[in-house]
């Protein structure tokens, strides 16, 4: 169908914490080679989401103060969860 390879991507947990000290749990999208700091500093304004229960948005990335990515020690990378 498409005539381009799409990366593979992992679901990284993070814990995400918003201007107004709102907390939310779930995954980021990132591909093998990347870390989540990659992500947060890309140049996309928005950046895809999975909350815990499956569901999916978007995030504005200029509204957030803190991300904890679970596995800190793994880089923010977490395999084998949610390949996309």
């Amino acid at each position: 169908m498409y005539d381009y390879d799409v990366p593979e991507k992992l679901g990284t947990e993070v814990e995400l914490t918003f201007v107004d000290k709102t907390k939310l749990r779930g995954r980021f999208f990132v591909a093998r080679t990347q870390r989540v700091s990659d992500v947060l500093n890309d140049t996309r304004s928005f950046v895809p989401f999975a909350h815990e229960d499956g569901t999916v948005c978007l995030i504005n990335k200029t509204c957030l103060i803190e991300v904890k990515p679970k596995h800190q020690e793994q880089g923010g990378r977490q395999a084998g969860i949610g390949v996309v």
